[in-house]
């Protein structure tokens, strides 16, 4: 083999392997979306969903819903469920637009509290007594993305008190 030849196929393979190296580093590398997490206290039993809802199908997650009551009002629903377990808590926030700020109702109250409630064991709980109460702060909002915090106090059907302590959400989507 001649000097030129070899010359000719190590200019060839050192152009191959230059050409490979700019495509394998064009490519786009994917940046993982954020993990929709919704978790609360109840009591003291621990709650923990991982996942964006947005129907009722998935298994399991967390979604905020805009609805308009019978009153006329509007309010921003945070929906935590575990379709599996039959367990949900939904939290109420009277407004039109959200917005980085905290939502606190408490009974009695006519800012429709009602569409706050609590299910796990076939035990239902609503902030029915006096004083009881939801609070949900919301200290981001992105790309129709919420995240904060939440607490409530609820009762039962037989009046038993239900404490939601602890409660956090991060990347839960703004259902449309």
């Amino acid at each position: 083999m001649s000097h030129i030849s070899l010359l000719s196929t190590l200019l060839k393979i050192t152009t191959l392997v230059i050409s490979l190296s700019v495509i394998s580093s064009c490519k786009k590398s994917k940046i993982a979306e954020p993990q929709t997490v919704f978790s609360f206290k109840a009591n003291g039993v621990s709650y923990k969903w991982s996942n964006s809802v947005s129907g009722n199908t998935e298994p399991q997650g967390a979604k905020i819903i805009k609805i308009t009551t019978a009153t006329g009002n509007t309010c921003h629903i945070l929906e935590g469920m575990d379709h599996q377990s039959d367990m949900f808590l939904n939290l109420a926030m009277v407004t039109n637009t959200l917005q980085k700020t905290t939502y606190t109702t408490i009974t009695p109250s006519s800012n429709n509290i009602s569409y706050s409630i609590y299910k796990a064991n076939n035990v239902y709980g609503a902030p029915v007594n006096p004083g009881d109460s939801v609070a949900v702060n919301i200290t981001d909002i992105t790309n129709n993305f919420v995240t904060g915090t939440f607490n409530a106090v609820m009762h039962d059907q037989t009046l038993t008190k239900i404490e939601i302590t602890e409660g956090s959400f991060q990347h839960v989507m703004i259902a449309q």
